[in-house]
């Protein structure tokens, strides 16, 4: 009789243990989704804030009053005119952008965005969100490009950390 009293309540503290132990996993579950919200809700903001700052580059790389043409530019052109808004994008970007500079070579306009607050799960964020918009910015670069006859166009866009280490990489060519 003794026995089987012994293993009832062994049974019971084993059902309690396991039920304990799986309300504690759930909660844990609970909270780590919780923050997996939290975090989206985040890089959301910071991927809106860094798209509505680059509007403003887009702009300077305006289509004509008619809308069927672009200015032909040359690549020094285009990195010249993306560095004088570099300030408009910094501001905009509500402290997210530490410094945005372009460099041309022949054929090729490289923007580096640096930033002290984006990861690299940001940045792929910001990739995966609004990539529309910057291949936009590229392809209103590279027709410009193309309308001044500069042969194999290239625009890239290096998303980086303050200490230069490129973070995402996009190429734009012709």
């Amino acid at each position: 009789m003794t026995r089987s009293i012994r293993r009832t309540t062994n049974k019971r503290k084993r059902r309690r243990g396991l039920i304990i132990f799986l309300s504690v996993i759930m909660l844990l579950a609970l909270l780590l989704g919780a923050g997996l919200i939290v975090e989206r809700q985040l890089v959301a903001k910071k991927v809106d804030s860094l798209s509505s700052s680059l509007a403003a580059t887009e702009s300077s790389l305006a289509v004509s009053t008619s809308g069927s043409s672009l200015p032909a530019a040359n690549p020094s052109t285009i990195a010249s005119k993306l560095n004088d808004y570099s300030s408009q994008i910094v501001s905009q970007s509500q402290g997210i952008i530490d410094s945005a500079t372009a460099t041309s070579t022949n054929s090729t306009v490289t923007y580096t965005l640096k930033s002290g607050t984006l990861n690299s799960l940001t940045a792929n964020a910001l990739v995966m969100t609004n990539g529309d918009q910057l291949k936009q910015l590229a392809d209103k670069a590279l027709a410009s490009m193309t309308a001044a006859g500069i042969s194999n166009p290239s625009v890239i866009i290096n998303l980086a950390d303050n200490s230069g280490n490129v973070m995402k990489t996009l190429t734009y060519s012709k």
